[in-house]
């Protein structure tokens, strides 16, 4: 299935059958993968028939939060990005909004 995914990306808009004569499986399977990855929110069709395909934001969302963490990962030390805030700020609900007395 990601093997499809990766020729959407590259081809995009994509057809069954370049990505089936692409990839060597057939159009079926094609065609089936491309259902399930658009059911899954990966892909979306292009124009109003289902026959050429392209990426969803979605791709974009996931590989920014990849390479987010993938940076935090090589500084363990010094966390960047929402990671460095949730481990080092207590939640809001640790700070009474009125006087304690």
């Amino acid at each position: 299935m990601l093997s499809v995914l990766e020729l959407v990306a590259e081809h995009q808009p994509a057809g069954v059958g370049e990505l089936s004569r692409i990839s060597g499986l057939p159009k079926s399977t094609v065609q089936r993968t491309l259902r399930a990855l658009a059911d899954a929110g990966w892909i979306r069709p292009v124009g109003r028939e289902f026959t050429r395909w392209a990426l969803t934001p979605r791709m974009v969302t996931i590989g920014r939060r990849a390479a987010r963490e993938g940076a935090c990962a090589k500084r363990r030390s010094a966390p960047c990005g929402s990671c460095a805030i949730s481990r080092t700020r207590p939640s809001p609900s640790r700070y009474p909004t009125g006087s304690t007395g």
